[in-house]
């Protein structure tokens, strides 16, 4: 590949990346929120179990989510 076409990918790749970055940073701030909340209040363990299941569900289809983005990104721009 000449310099050009790698610049090129590079420069079609950014957006997607910068999506996948902040995508996370917000699943990070969510869940410091959550923890910082938890730890001011006193829940039941039953509660606080079932919120860290919905976090963990939550952060799997995030990162299913952008799994997949990242796929679709990989392939179009290998069929360039």
């Amino acid at each position: 590949m000449d310099p050009i076409a790698i610049l090129s990918e590079l420069l079609n790749a950014g957006p997607m990346a910068v999506l996948a970055g902040l995508s996370l940073w917000m699943l990070n701030r969510v869940w410091e929120s959550r923890l910082e909340a938890e730890r001011k209040n006193v829940g039941t363990e039953k509660r606080h179990s079932e919120e860290v299941e919905a976090l963990y569900r939550q952060s799997l289809t995030v990162i299913q989510a952008n799994t997949a983005a990242m796929t679709k990104l990989t392939e179009r721009l290998e069929h360039r």
